[in-house]
């Protein structure tokens, strides 16, 4: 008897707590209706208002693991929440309408507007009115071409050559030349680049008449950068041009020393490259990361083409710093040696400018502003 007097109370609580809860839900719903016009201001009635730290300390409870990173983030912040149960509706988190929530799982959802969609007409969601979404290719020129437009109306790129004098065997005979050297490259490299729309700058300087020491070049060309700074704000890329110095004479085949500096791509000869990197510049890591950037995506466009990253500490016959304090993106490029052909050098100059437009356009895409929605 007892037994089926307890049946019976419980299943008058269970048909309670339904009806109860069918209540509660038609009276959301018609509230919901008479806000749908101002679903911004119906919502924050019910915003809970939570601060970054107070959401980390709940996790906290929860994930112990966290507690470390928590502890990090708060260095900078006095303020810790003294009782988050307390401080729980009080402070700025706002939970998203349903409708966002459905966008984010349901991505097709979001080309929709879904002030204009009921209960009545969600079942012929196909019907509805859907914007198309432009075609990705017209999206990434759109970009490049804003961002070309950009770069073209200044300079962005500052090129120079510290050893301005570095000659070609095969087109001059010998090591160093007053004319005929990796000026010519340097310049050929600017030229590459305003066809792909970044603006360069090419410093053609000779600093051997009055470089009473050969180790004194880097303080020289120095004087060339920092000027250029000065004059111009806009730099973004700073390239010491160089070529690979191998040994030449009698005892040396040019056609094996040559294999050492040249790359065969699609059947053609390019001359190497190899970045080098001044570990006498104390924040030279910036400078290494920039230039895997390079070796990575020139080898991306012409596989094989980088030979890599060179470090290079400062010593009795080396300089170490090589002008790269003055910027991050700052870096020297060998472009192939001295047994390489100067057409061979202007190849390599072509790619090395698609590999630095890439990664110029890349940037520009990402620091880009959005264009602010329309209402």
């Amino acid at each position: 008897m007892k037994q089926s007097s307890l049946q019976k109370f419980f299943l008058s609580l269970s048909i309670g707590t339904a009806i109860l809860f069918m209540l509660i839900s038609v009276f959301f719903l018609q509230l919901s209706k008479e806000h749908e016009q101002t679903d911004g201001d119906f919502w924050d009635k019910f915003s809970l208002k939570l601060s970054t730290n107070q959401f980390l300390y709940l996790f906290t409870m929860e994930i112990p693991i966290f507690h470390i990173d928590v502890q990090a983030l708060e260095e900078g912040n006095s303020q810790s929440p003294e009782n988050p149960f307390f401080q729980l509706f009080s402070l700025s988190y706002k939970p998203k309408h349903p409708n966002d929530w459905i966008k984010e799982e349901i991505p097709a959802y979001s080309l929709m507007d879904f002030a204009n969609l009921t209960a009545a007409n969600m079942t012929d969601v196909i019907d509805h009115p859907m914007e198309s979404k432009p075609p990705k290719e017209l999206v990434q020129d759109d970009q490049k071409t804003e961002a070309k437009e950009v770069s073209a109306n200044r300079n962005v790129v500052f090129i120079y050559h510290t050893h301005n004098r570095e000659s070609f065997l095969p087109e001059t005979n010998k090591n160093s030349d007053s004319k005929v050297n990796i000026t010519k490259v340097g310049v050929k490299l600017g030229e590459e680049l305003k066809k792909l729309g970044i603006g360069a700058e090419v410093s053609t300087d000779d600093y051997y008449p009055d470089l009473k020491k050969y180790a004194l070049a880097y303080m020289e060309s120095s004087k060339t950068v920092k000027e250029a700074l000065k004059r111009n704000g806009d730099y973004q890329f700073i390239f010491d041009i160089h070529r690979d110095g191998f040994p030449s004479g009698k005892s040396y085949e040019p056609k094996e020393m040559k294999k050492l500096s040249t790359r065969k791509i699609k059947g053609v000869d390019y001359a190497t490259v190899t970045f080098v990197i001044g570990k006498g510049n104390q924040n030279y890591q910036k400078n290494k990361e920039f230039a895997q950037k390079l070796h990575d995506t020139i080898n991306k466009l012409y596989p094989g083409l980088s030979k890599g990253i060179t470090e290079k500490t400062k010593t009795s016959g080396t300089n170490g710093e090589y002008n790269q304090s003055v910027s991050p993106n700052s870096v020297l490029i060998e472009v192939g040696s001295n047994y390489n052909t100067l057409e061979e050098e202007y190849r390599t100059a072509r790619a090395l400018a698609e590999a630095v437009a890439e990664i110029y356009f890349d940037a520009a895409k990402v620091n880009a502003t959005p264009p602010a929605k329309k209402n």
